[in-house]
């Protein structure tokens, strides 16, 4: 049976699966703990309030990219050469 399901995911595209057995659980939450916690935090507002403001504008995400160096949100292809033609 599990072999049937496997070979069946496998067609459909899906190269693995997971499961999670236990519930993560906040052990801290010290905002400011290291320099470097304290920009991701800032780099991630900022990121959050740009999302918000640019809404889904065609070069939204090539703004925050080049704001605060977040590539995530470019998707397209064409927008990745653009971006990486000249670094």
């Amino acid at each position: 049976m599990a072999s049937t399901t496997k070979r069946c995911l496998f067609e459909r595209g899906v190269g693995a699966t997971a499961s999670i057995r236990n519930t993560l659980v906040l052990l801290a939450d010290e905002p400011y703990a290291t320099p470097l916690i304290a920009i991701q935090r800032l780099r991630y507002f900022l990121r959050k309030a740009m999302q918000q403001t640019l809404g889904n504008t065609r070069y939204g995400p090539v703004l925050i990219t080049l704001t605060i160096g977040d590539q995530a949100g470019i998707a397209l292809v064409a927008d990745n050469q653009v971006l990486l033609r000249n670094t």
